[in-house]
């Protein structure tokens, strides 16, 4: 089958936005991915049910280079799914797949998560709350199941570029630090990555301490 201009050049578009499709990691040297995931999740807080969606890239460095680039290659979007509630309380849900998930994922397609996870998405930690999400002075952490119900959540295969509604949720999130004592892998420090939040050369706006308040 022979095409004439026309079909060239539509040809030639297709392939242009197919290679914008696939992002940065299906053309970066250095990194690939194992998996990208357009996810849904809803969960319940006071009786409420909230719902968030984000596009979350599992990237790693490529093998020839991997003993060189043991930290990894760092997406700076689409790590967490935000949530606001009625209050302006804001809850981060940390996104990534446990094991049996990710590899319903890699086989299918798909994952049915709250399933195949039993309930927790994660092998390595729940969420983190914080009071507002324009203006943030506390956090504190969640347990999925006692604090926060997780109803559903699914993962299915996508081809975009990592994104969340963390600019249109909780802007305030990206102009804050936080008070961890030393253990930013156990607050909201490992949930929105350095590279998106510390790209700033004046102090921070909100400096957000760890406490308890009310989610209502």
């Amino acid at each position: 089958m022979r095409l004439n201009r026309r079909g060239v050049t539509a040809l030639a578009a297709l392939g242009a936005v197919a290679a914008l499709w696939f992002g940065r990691a299906a053309l970066d040297p250095f990194c690939t991915y194992r998996l990208n995931a357009r996810i849904e999740a809803t969960i319940e807080v006071g009786g409420k049910l909230y719902s968030s969606t984000a596009v979350y890239r599992a990237s790693q460095s490529r093998e020839w280079i991997s003993g060189m680039n043991s930290a990894g290659c760092i997406e700076t979007k689409g790590t967490a799914l935000v949530f606001k509630l009625d209050s302006g309380a804001v809850i981060l849900a940390p996104n990534g797949l446990c094991p049996k998930a990710e590899k319903a994922f890699i086989s299918e397609g798909r994952s049915d998560v709250v399933a195949d996870c039993e309930g927790k998405p994660r092998p390595d930690g729940d969420a983190f709350a914080l009071d507002s999400g324009t203006n943030p002075a506390l956090w504190q952490p969640l347990t999925w199941g006692d604090d926060v119900k997780l109803i559903s959540m699914n993962a299915e295969r996508s081809f975009g570029s990592p994104r969340d509604l963390l600019d249109q949720n909780a802007p305030g999130v990206l102009d804050a630090g936080f008070d961890d004592n030393g253990n930013w892998w156990a607050s909201p420090e490992r949930v929105i990555t350095f590279w998106r939040r510390y790209n700033k050369d004046e102090p921070y706006q909100f400096q957000v301490r760890s406490g308890r308040f009310d989610l209502f």
